[in-house]
């Protein structure tokens, strides 16, 4: 039963807003990339 309490408590750490400044975070640090790449050229 600990051992599922355990897992349990992975969730609560990583909310959902987390996730999602995780992926703007991905998504500006793509954007980023392309931008420098078109400054580049």
């Amino acid at each position: 039963m600990r051992g599922e309490d355990r897992s349990s408590d992975l969730p609560d750490l990583i909310t959902s807003e987390q996730l999602s400044v995780l992926n703007m975070i991905a998504l500006l640090a793509s954007s980023h990339r392309r931008i420098w790449r078109g400054l580049q050229i």
